[in-house]
């Protein structure tokens, strides 16, 4: 017994604490480790967040009226043709643009797809008070005109939320 507590007591007892100081130093370095990780991924989550923001202001600006009508105004249109085009042109800017959603706020996409929603009905208010046979031009005018007020303003409100928005998560000064 005596052999037992001078020498194996001592020996088990250094062991346990030897394994359990190893236990915790792997455990705080797999912390350490899964820490940098999220820093890393954390600075390809800014970049993306700051691409969506860049990405649907752009997506905005090509959906003023002016922009869009001068981009895709075809001279051998007619009006329906134009109607038609013009829908198509604004699902495909659109749709080319929904990833961005997972980087902003709700609100805030609620707010771009509110600014297609009245570009869409812009369109089709205004392709209803024009002949369907009339040229492509004229429909463009008369969506410039009747619907330019309202969707500036919506576009706008949409802009200064990403705008917004982009300045609560990196602060107004992230690139001055």
């Amino acid at each position: 017994m005596e052999y037992f507590l001078t020498y194996i007591l001592p020996i088990l007892l250094v062991m346990i604490f030897a394994t359990l100081i190893v236990v915790l130093f792997i455990k705080q370095e797999n912390k350490r480790k899964q820490f940098e990780i999220r820093a890393n991924e954390g600075k390809g989550l800014l970049n993306q967040r700051i691409l969506a923001y860049e990405r649907l202001i752009l997506l905005l600006e090509r959906l003023q009226p002016e922009s869009l009508i001068i981009r895709e105004q075809k001279a051998n249109m007619n009006s329906m043709q134009f109607h038609q085009h013009l829908l198509k042109v604004v699902r495909k800017e659109f749709e080319h643009n929904l990833s961005m959603q997972l980087y902003v706020k709700d609100k805030t996409w609620d707010k771009v797809k509110r600014t297609r929603d009245t570009l869409v009905r812009v369109i089709n208010n205004t392709a209803a008070n024009v002949k369907p046979e009339a040229p492509s031009i004229v429909l463009g005018h008369a969506i410039i005109e009747s619907g330019g007020g309202e969707l500036i303003q919506v576009s706008r409100n949409s802009i200064k939320s990403i705008k917004k928005e982009m300045n609560e998560f990196y602060g107004d000064n992230l690139f001055f």
